[in-house]
């Protein structure tokens, strides 16, 4: 089809831009059959959403016929600046010009233009160091651009490539869509910890991306499981630790706050959910919560201070301050030299020779524990503390005798009940 019987298709669009197209792009075209794509360049033309630099570029292009319908419906529906357009046309035909770039729609583009993130002039994104290394989390690959040659960007290489100023050349991302989507969400309170939340669960910064935010909010940030430890002795002083107290299944709480508190501080987030429960249960002083939240348990020793309710996270309250069961045996290889006036326990010089200051701490604590258990009469003054032992001991043994007795009895009742139902 020659240059004439193309404007004899044409028209006036041709004649019209006559002295705008370049003689070599007239040689292309006298040279072009008819076809889709050149069709629809010239209705952009006429249109006015592409100018005839545009045209030259991308009469070079192949397979771009679905490309331009897109464009051409895009942006029929809005209103953008012709820089702003040209820009985007360019980020679009920019991933076109090399294989190992997934191709982007002209939607796509609009997309990474609301989500705030910067595109040069020339159609290449200036993102920054943060977008990129959460690139490189999401196992997306970054290239660099220098000399129209494409190499692997590492993440050791955005330290020292990042200058925007510097036009020799670019980082490319390998697929535009994953920039969206992580974009959108990287201004989140919780998107860095989301983050390796998908590096462990294999979750690709894909179109589905968003929607497992709001599950990980949902599911695991924002939901919460709440136990309560009550003391019911006092064997480690003034550190709250697992021996001096058991779980009181009663008060067991699970619930989710709402997406508002997305937007807190970790702390201010921790505060509303202890005030929460709290306002549902009735606590102690020296109480303790366990919080299970986002595969971490903390701690908080509950504290009534002059009417006010105090809360301070405590490290290592579910690991035994002490063997239990290692202290009671040289409590029980000293026991015959031990004495009580019923108030405290003396301990003779030679134990307190034989153990570290640590284990005397401890051995103290455990025998002013028993002191307090045991009810001693008022003429049990200076008695052996073998003897207050030999108490707890028998008091053990009656305890459990009686619990055996019960589970038995509610053993015989059940089987009781089975067969006179058959």
């Amino acid at each position: 089809m020659t240059y004439l019987e193309t404007i004899a298709r044409y028209g006036k669009i041709l004649v019209a831009y006559y002295d705008d197209i370049t003689s070599p792009i007239r040689t292309h075209l006298s040279m072009l059959d008819y076809s889709e794509v050149l069709d629809l360049l010239l209705e952009l033309v006429g249109d006015g959403y592409i100018d005839i630099e545009d045209f030259e570029r991308l009469i070079e292009y192949e397979n771009i016929s679905e490309f331009l319908k897109e464009y051409q419906r895009e942006l029929r529906d809005i209103d953008i600046s012709v820089k702003t357009r040209k820009k985007l046309l360019r980020l679009c035909l920019n991933t076109r010009n090399h294989t190992e770039i997934t191709d982007i729609s002209f939607s796509n583009a609009l997309n990474i233009n609301k989500a705030d993130i910067k595109i040069a002039e020339d159609g290449f994104l200036q993102c920054g160091n943060d977008l990129y290394a959460y690139l490189l989390k999401f196992n997306s690959k970054l290239f660099i651009l220098c000399n129209g040659t494409l190499n692997i960007c590492k993440e050791n290489d955005l330290h020292d490539l990042i200058d925007f100023n510097d036009s020799s050349y670019r980082i490319i991302p390998a697929d535009y869509n994953a920039v969206f989507n992580i974009g959108k969400l990287m201004g989140e309170g919780y998107f860095k910890e989301f983050a390796e939340y998908c590096v462990k669960n294999d979750i690709k910064a894909d179109n589905r991306l968003e929607a497992e935010y709001q599950a990980y909010l949902n599911n695991i940030k924002l939901s919460f499981r709440i136990r309560l430890y009550r003391p019911y002795r006092h064997i480690c002083g003034d550190i709250a630790n697992i021996l001096d107290y058991e779980h009181n299944s009663k008060f067991d709480s699970e619930f989710s706050m709402g997406i508002e508190y997305a937007l807190q501080s970790e702390n201010a987030l921790m505060r509303d959910v202890q005030s929460r429960y709290i306002s549902k249960t009735p606590l102690n002083d020296r109480d303790v919560l366990e919080i299970l939240n986002d595969n971490k348990t903390t701690h908080y020793l509950y504290r009534k201070n002059s009417g006010n309710a105090d809360f301070t996270q405590i490290s290592g309250f579910n690991i035994p301050l002490f063997d239990v069961k290692r202290i009671w045996g040289i409590i029980k290889e000293y026991k015959l030299q031990l004495q009580t006036d019923n108030k405290e326990a003396f301990i003779p010089q030679e134990l307190v020779n034989t153990v570290s200051k640590e284990d005397l701490t401890h051995i103290e604590n455990v025998l002013r524990q028993q002191l307090q258990a045991v009810n001693i009469s008022e003429n049990g003054k200076g008695q052996s503390l073998s003897d207050i032992l030999n108490v707890v001991r028998v008091k053990k043994e009656v305890d459990k005798a009686e619990n055996t007795k019960r589970e038995e009895s509610k053993r015989q009742s059940h089987a009781g009940r089975k067969n006179s139902n058959e």
